[in-house]
């Protein structure tokens, strides 16, 4: 599909016969139209930049990342268009896939950077950081301050390394598959 308006994609998704694809009790959703999904909910432009950053770094020989198409938000709600990638979900029971998420997460801590938070800059977002108003960090030195400020043991202190990893902050089953041709995606 070349090219979908904003409204066409609002309207798939909250069709009331939408063919939601993955776990639909959680708390984004995910339709498949043709060969693109549609990831909406509680999405910001943070976690596109995130995909972007991703595929950039990761999608090659040995692992698949959807390429990311478009973002917007309505009615607050997150829309986030990308390449669908077939495959069946990873087995946590099963050797190889474990194996590939291994290879998957340790070619991730090869992706270091320098500034804290999501790729491209903005709020950091997830179970570490406050829910109403998500942090935004200049630099290590500024995001380990928080850190610190925020502990429920004060007397406790954490310090940051001088380079940080690109993390995935999700890896779940339902998160990762394996493709036909048997890479791991993500």
């Amino acid at each position: 599909m070349e090219h979908v308006s904003e409204e066409q994609i609002v309207m798939w998704c909250s069709a009331e016969d939408c063919d939601l694809f993955g776990d639909p009790s959680t708390a984004n959703k995910i339709v498949k139209i043709h060969d693109l999904v549609i990831n909406f909910g509680d999405l910001s432009v943070e976690e596109f930049r995130n995909q972007e950053h991703a595929h950039a770094l990761l999608e090659g020989d040995r692992f698949r990342v959807p390429r990311v198409h478009s973002f917007f938000q309505k009615d607050g709600v997150g829309y986030l268009t990308m390449d669908h990638i077939d495959g069946r979900e990873i087995s946590c029971g099963d050797e190889e896939d474990l194996e590939r998420v291994a290879a998957f997460l340790a070619e991730l801590h090869l992706c270091n950077g320098e500034t804290p938070g999501p790729a491209g800059g903005g709020q950091s977002r997830g179970l570490m950081w406050p829910q109403g108003e998500p942090p935004s960090f200049a630099s290590i030195a500024e995001m380990e301050k928080f850190v610190n400020d925020n502990l429920s043991v004060p007397q406790l202190r954490c310090s940051m390394p001088e380079r940080l990893t690109f993390c995935h902050l999700d890896v779940a089953p339902r998160n990762l598959l394996v493709t036909t041709d048997g890479k791991l995606g993500y």
